[in-house]
């Protein structure tokens, strides 16, 4: 009976012994989550030197922050959750928006987000999801002004402070109704700006098609039910040409202004600011 429960004892070593690794590994994995007083007005990076300023709008008992820190497969340096918790249901938080600190190298970047502004050494990425379930008029009043708030970008890259050592200062960026866009403008030898069609449009409220047997670009807004076509078989005017870049299509920025009648504003390192004009063509 003896030697029976020192050989059991024996097994249960071993199995132990054999589980540790996996059991030192499962700590290393775990991803703790921090709740910040969303009231202090300001979030100091943990991982990326930064602050983020809480826009005063989200300085309300009815908004939490959550900080994520990253394990060792994490795409991110520090994660900054933004939660609305409702009148009608106080138990349950709704994500309205989501700050990712990145390290600046390839492929890093959570699939899905908007770059808000990038460094040498980070990228800060945001996201802001638009689901608004609420039962009570009041939440979802308040739910949907954070989610505007959130989807403009350059209000929410303002409120990123790094030092000014590190910040990079931006060259043809594509802003659009205060939403920065993914891609950028490109200007010519002789000084014409072009910028990239698909994106732009969506982000001014167009729908874009395209028709490989004619090479034919078709811009389109079913309210106005009007819409403009760009060839890139043959002159789409002189004062509209267009260019491809890695099969991208650009138009010059004159024919948002007279086609689209949107305001153009472009700086001196060809930084383009885009905004809706009125009642379109």
């Amino acid at each position: 009976m003896l030697r029976c429960m020192k050989k059991l004892a024996l097994i249960i070593f071993v199995v132990i012994l054999a589980l540790y690794p996996c059991a030192v590994l499962a700590t290393h994995t775990i991803i703790s989550v921090i709740r910040i007083d969303a009231s202090s007005g300001r979030v100091t990076g943990e991982g990326a030197e930064y602050t983020f300023v809480m826009p005063e709008s989200w300085q309300t008992g009815s908004v939490t922050v959550n900080r994520e820190k990253p394990n060792s497969s994490s795409a991110f340096l520090d994660k900054l959750t933004f939660l609305y918790i409702p009148n009608d249901r106080i138990s349950i938080s709704t994500v309205f928006a989501t700050l990712y600190v990145c390290e600046n190298k390839p492929n890093l970047q959570p699939p899905g987000s908007r770059k808000l502004l990038e460094t040498d050494k980070y990228v800060f990425m945001f996201d802001s999801p638009s689901r608004n379930n609420f039962s009570e008029p009041a939440d979802r009043r308040a739910f949907g002004q954070l989610i505007t708030s959130a989807a403009n970008d350059t209000m929410m890259a303002n409120q990123i402070e790094v030092p000014q050592s590190q910040r990079r200062i931006p060259i043809n960026t594509i802003t659009v109704n205060g939403r920065l866009m993914r891609n950028k403008a490109v200007r010519n030898t002789v000084g014409t700006i072009y910028i990239p069609i698909r994106e732009t449009c969506n982000a001014l409220g167009y729908s874009v098609s395209w028709n490989a047997a004619s090479r034919e670009i078709t811009i389109y807004s079913s309210a106005r039910r009007h819409g403009a076509t760009i060839s890139l078989s043959g002159a789409f005017r002189q004062n509209y040409s267009t260019i491809i870049i890695d099969d991208r299509a650009y138009v010059t920025s004159v024919f948002f202004m007279s086609v689209l009648n949107a305001n153009i504003d472009v700086d001196g390192r060809n930084n383009v600011v885009i905004s809706t004009a009125g009642a379109g063509y």
